[in-house]
């Protein structure tokens, strides 16, 4: 039986909008669930910092968005971008983002919370139970923020994300400039990996969650088999580079990596 999710991004259809009219296109709609999958990256400004810092990915750049986050109101994913990667938090809004991101850091410090209640065989156990019966929330009242998140995303085509990560390289990849021209050969197609492991270079060290570690996605077409995106990264002194990405399956798998993995 599919679950409270499957059936909140799958009970309605919306119709994609023209840019110029503002009327609905005759035979597309959009449906959350075409998001989701995997895409392949391309992005000239990064291949070129890639090969610069020796952080070439062999199975090229990629994207993969998973599914909804708990409040049904923005989505997860993963990405790799060669020189970075790491977990990605998108919405249909720049409120609904900055309410996504609460929410996940609210959870991580919940989570940080609940391993320390764990270690305390006090009589403080009672009131910890208290506290988790309080946080509760039934069926119902998640499906109402998800009617929100439906009525704030797909009044437009554009998404907004932030993103965690890691960076891998070296010192030199600070010094990459945004002017590099894009490229439009199609991307590499075949399959990835999770975001590599901290020990795959000598150089990776931890990307705080910077307030600038943006993201920004604008789909084609309702089918959602590509998109234009930009990319910025304060680290790398890489602020809205150019990102095209291409669909290489639209069968999502679960993540693996969550954003509380990637804390300061």
């Amino acid at each position: 039986m599919p679950g409270w999710k499957d059936e909140q991004q799958s009970h309605r259809r919306f119709p994609e909008r023209s840019r110029k009219t503002g009327h609905s296109v005759q035979g597309e709609s959009f449906q959350p669930r075409n998001m989701l999958g995997r895409y392949a990256l391309r992005s000239a400004h990064f291949e070129k910092l890639n090969a610069r810092t020796r952080s070439v990915n062999e199975q090229g750049m990629w994207l993969e968005i998973h599914g909804l986050v708990e409040s049904a109101t923005g989505y997860s994913a993963t990405f790799d971008l060669g020189v970075v990667s790491g977990v990605m938090l998108i919405a249909g809004s720049r409120k609904a983002l900055r309410d996504v991101v609460e929410e996940a850091d609210e959870e991580e410090e919940d989570q940080g919370e609940s391993s320390a209640e764990s270690e305390d065989q006090s009589s403080e156990s009672d009131a910890s139970s208290e506290e988790v019966r309080d946080t509760f929330v039934s069926a119902p009242e998640r499906d109402r923020p998800a009617h929100a998140f439906e009525k704030n995303t797909f009044r437009t085509p554009k998404w907004f994300a932030q993103w965690r990560g890691k960076i891998a390289g070296t010192a030199e990849s600070s010094q990459a400039t945004q002017d590099t021209p894009d490229n439009d050969n199609g991307p590499n197609t075949n399959d990835q990996q999770e975001p590599r492991d901290s020990t795959a270079s000598e150089s990776v060290h931890n990307v705080q969650a910077h307030p600038d570690n943006k993201a920004h996605f604008e789909f084609s077409s309702a089918a959602c088999r590509e998109f234009k995106a930009t990319f910025s990264c304060p680290a790398l002194e890489a602020r809205e580079v150019a990102v095209q990405g291409w669909k290489i399956t639209g069968k999502a798998s679960p993540a693996t990596i969550h954003w509380s993995e990637y804390a300061l």
